[in-house]
This record gives C-alpha cells, sequence and structure tokens, in this order.
C-alpha cells in the first residue's frame, strides 16, 4: 500500500511564478506515493487563487491538486499551521513544504521525502549551506549568508545540535511527528520555521538535511531581515532558558518525560548548599526527624545512614489546608529533635493555617526543643525581577515560578509568616542557584558555583534562589507565666540572708 504524501505551497503574491512551481513537481512521485499538492493562497493582493485554478485546469490535470484561498492573511507561519492541519486531518503520511514563489527546487522532492520514507528520519531539512560558498554562488546576498551562518551558530549552541541552517523553506515531515507537537501555538510570523524546528528536537524528533542548491531571482522578499534575526534569537534563547527552569512557554512543553530529567544533572542535593545540605549540616547524628511533606530521598537517605530514625508524611495526606481544619492535628504521635518543612510552603494551600497548627501542637505537646526547618523559593531572585521588569511573569516546570507554586516569599515575608504562626527564627540560610542541577561538572560550573553562592551570601535578596529558615515554637503563655514564677522566686531566694 502506498505511502500518502502531501505538498504544501504556500503562496503569496505568486501570481506569476506558481505555474512554475506546479510544473517542476515530479510526476514519477505518483509511482510510489499517493500524491496530492495542496496550494494555499495567502489572500494575496495579485491573482494568485485564480491563476492557479487555471493553471491546474489546463496544464496540470494529470495531479490531484487543491487550491485554497485565506479571506485574511495569516502570515507565513499561519499559513503553515493551516497546511499541516490539513495533512493531519487527511491522515497522509508525509508532508513537503514548498515556497510558490520557485526559490526552492521542486525537483529534489524525491530526495527529501527519502528519509521519511525508509523510517531514518521525522524531518528533512533542504540545506542551502552544507557547501562552504555554494549559498554565495546561488546568488545568497552576503548579508544574509554571514546572518544565516551568525544565527546557526548560535542555534547550535543553545539547542545542542549540529544542523547546517535552520533557515530554509524547503522543509519535508513526518505527518505522525507533527502530530506529537503543539505547532499551533507557533508564531504566525516567519520564526515559525525555527519555531517548529525547535519542538521537533524537543521532542525527540529525527532530523537530517540534504544539500539543496541556492536560487535567488526577482522575487519579492517579505522578511525584514533584523526583525527576523531578532525573532529567532529570542525564541531560541526563551527555549534555553526553560531547560533551566527560568521561563515557561507551553508552546515548547514537548519533551518526553526521560528527556526532561536528562537534562537536570542527577546530581544529589546533599552535596551542595540546597535546604537539603543545610539540613544535613545541622541535623545531628542519632536524630529524630520528621520529613513533613517532602521527597528529599537523598537527604532521608543520608540521616538514616548517620543513625538517626527518619519519618516521612505525604502532603497530599497532611498539607492542604482543607484537611488540616477537618483534622485535629497534623503531626503523627511521636517527639521529634527536627520537623522538616523543605520546598513545601509554595505549594500547600494555607501555609500560615498549616504553621498556625504545627505551632499549637509542638506548644501544647511541651516541645519547644524541637527545630523546624522550613524552604522556600527567593521571589525576589534577580531572574523574577529582571523578568517582571521586561513585562513578563512566566512560570515554569521547576524552580522558584513552579507550576504547582501557590505561594510566593521573599526573606522577610518568610520571617513574618513563622513569627506570626507562633514560631522564633533563630536563623535564615540563603540559598544559592543550583548550578550543580543545571550544569555538568567542569571548572567553568565550579566557578560559576562559587560566583552563586557568594553573591547570594553578600546580597542575599537579590541574588539568594532559595531561603532556609530554622525556628522553633514559642511556648504557650502559660509555660512561659510558670518559668516567670520558678525564676522570681529563685532570684528573690538570693536577696535572703543565709
Amino acid at each position: 500500500m502506498k505511502k500518502r504524501l502531501l505538498i504544501v505551497i504556500v503562496a503569496y503574491n505568486a501570481a506569476e511564478t506558481i505555474d512554475s512551481v506546479l510544473r517542476r513537481i515530479p510526476r514519477s512521485l505518483a509511482d510510489t506515493y499517493e500524491l496530492e499538492v495542496l496550494v494555499l493562497d495567502d489572500c494575496s493582493k495579485d491573482s494568485t487563487f485564480l491563476t492557479t485554478l487555471s493553471a491546474v485546469r489546463e496544464r496540470h490535470s494529470e495531479l490531484v491538486v487543491t487550491v485554497l484561498t485565506n479571506p485574511e492573511n495569516q502570515g507565513y507561519g499561519g499559513n503553515q499551521k493551516i497546511g499541516y492541519a490539513y495533512a493531519i486531518d487527511e491522515r497522509f503520511d508525509f508532508v513537503v513544504l514548498l515556497h510558490g514563489d520557485a526559490q526552492y527546487p521542486p525537483e529534489l522532492i524525491p530526495d527529501i521525502v527519502e528519509p521519511l520514507h525508509c523510517g531514518t528520519a521525522d524531518a528533512v531539512m533542504g540545506s542551502r549551506m552544507q557547501t562552504a560558498f555554494g549559498a554565495l554562488k546561488g546568488g545568497m546576498p552576503l548579508y544574509k549568508y554571514i546572518g544565516n551562518r551568525i544565527l546557526t551558530f548560535f542555534q547550535n549552541s543553545l539547542l545542542h545540535a549540529s544542523l547546517s541552517e535552520y533557515h530554509t523553506g524547503f522543509r519535508a515531515y513526518r505527518v505522525a511527528s507533527l502530530a506529537r507537537i503543539p505547532f499551533a501555538k507557533n508564531t504566525n510570523a516567519f520564526h515559525f520555521d525555527t519555531e517548529i524546528i525547535i519542538q521537533l528536537l524537543a521532542s525527540g524528533a529525527r532530523i537530517s538535511e540534504i544539500g539543496i542548491p541556492t536560487h535567488y531571482g526577482d522575487e519579492v522578499c517579505y522578511v525584514n531581515g533584523m526583525e527576523y534575526a531578532a525573532d529567532v534569537a529570542m525564541s531560541t534563547l526563551k527555549y534555553a532558558v526553560q531547560r533551566w527552569n527560568i521561563f515557561y512557554d507551553p508552546k515548547f512543553d514537548v519533551s518526553p518525560e526521560s528527556r526532561r530529567t536528562s537534562e537536570v544533572h542527577r546530581v544529589a542535593k546533599t552535596r551542595y548548599l540546597s535546604p537539603q545540605g543545610v539540613a544535613l549540616k545541622l541535623i545531628g547524628k542519632r536524630s529524630r526527624v520528621l520529613d513533613l511533606g517532602s521527597s528529599a530521598s537523598d537527604l532521608d537517605a543520608e540521616l538514616r545512614r548517620r543513625g538517626s530514625t527518619v519519618s516521612v508524611h505525604s502532603p497530599d495526606r497532611h498539607m492542604h489546608g482543607s484537611h488540616i481544619r477537618e483534622r485535629s492535628g497534623v503531626l503523627p504521635a511521636g517527639t521529634y529533635d527536627w520537623i522538616l518543612l523543605l520546598d513545601v510552603l509554595d505549594a500547600v494551600d494555607d501555609p500560615a493555617l498549616l504553621l498556625e497548627h504545627l505551632g499549637a501542637e509542638l506548644r501544647s505537646s511541651g516541645s519547644h526543643a524541637t527545630q523546624l526547618l522550613v524552604s522556600t523559593g527567593n521571589v525576589s531572585f534577580i531572574i523574577p525581577r529582571l523578568m517582571l521588569l521586561l513585562g513578563q511573569f512566566n512560570y515554569s516546570k521547576r524552580g522558584i515560578l513552579a507550576l504547582s507554586s501557590r505561594w510566593h516569599f521573599t526573606n522577610r515575608s518568610l520571617r513574618r509568616l513563622l513569627e506570626q504562626s507562633g514560631f522564633i527564627v533563630d536563623a535564615v540560610y540563603a540559598i544559592p542557584a543550583p548550578v550543580p542541577l543545571v550544569l555538568p561538572r567542569s571548572l567553568t560550573a565550579r566557578m560559576m558555583y562559587r560566583l552563586a553562592a557568594l553573591l547570594a551570601h553578600g546580597m542575599p535578596g537579590l541574588f539568594a534562589y532559595q531561603f532556609a529558615a530554622r525556628a522553633h515554637a514559642v511556648p504557650e503563655l502559660e509555660a512561659l507565666l510558670h518559668d516567670a514564677k520558678r525564676a522570681s522566686a529563685k532570684r528573690a531566694q538570693e536577696l535572703v540572708p543565709h
């Protein structure tokens, strides 16, 4: 059974060239594929739509051609979205993108589809840059050639790829691969081509290239070069920082779970200055520890190795405010030296209510010596501040503005929350950015981590990525009154002559 192949021709003011593009499509493709051509006229100001219809009827009747015109201009990216939606809806196997201005060679469609047909690729790019100066010989202006090279180098560096060109308009895709990515969320502008490559790379799709000749004729260029370069650079940078959990855009959230895990380096958080690392330094051997709502498995395992008793309680049973209101208590039975609330307060329904109940139970049980260690992200960290300065407030999969976060804290607001909930804050520790989780071990990574730690210590409000606060519950008033009476009686006895 033949595979189904769709050739999408995006056309804008292409009345003079569309007939030539149709004529150059190899008819031999029909021997291998069930072939259809979709011409999308993007509300052209000339007669592109009517010229195409006439050409198909008079000279290309042997081709199965569908001609559509947009009542409103959708832009280069928007036009592609319609074409790919058509390919998915009509259940094609492969789709080829071609331009109606004859800039790219229809004669090479068999070559660009072959890797898809053989199953060795999910997307194939027709590259004009595989030979050193071939694009210049084909008439590409020098400034475009240099800009193409610079942008491609920049993108390969940030995307960890090795494509020779990102800016070609001659492409072939496996339709199933397109169906797995949210290309409808992409821009309608010219950098749609960049965003769809990023999505494919992020999804783990296999991308290959074939060399194609460069042709620059009399076609009108509708691309603003500087604006396009800025858009491409910004899209690439956004995806790069999203991988570092600084920024979030749902259109780039396409990585398989296994790939997401590999993007975060597996380093035990107890091995550097993190809330878990602080806890490990503070908690003595053979301590009784309650890990309340945390998944700090590395920390728990290390504490047990040192002889401590660690009890872990899941947040879905104990953390939510609505559940706390229905319970008489938060703490499970037992006496503890340490209670850990690491990276928990950000996500609970009502952190104040949780801490109030926690403090009340510690006071009622007389557990004044129990130490509480709480950690939260620092919403005033320099990255969120800069994002706000630029008019951005973006959540991410992890980090300070994680999608699961309901509350955000600074050093002062964390202190105030603890004090108003009945705790005395003994110390606050500034946690630097988790460089070891982002960068692999290297001299550069070590230097960046030391710099982050130095900045967090010197200017915690701006450079601390997280704060960890050590606190203990304020004793009940009755206990304080009892202590005051006992201390007064003891002091009064000192005045009585012996």
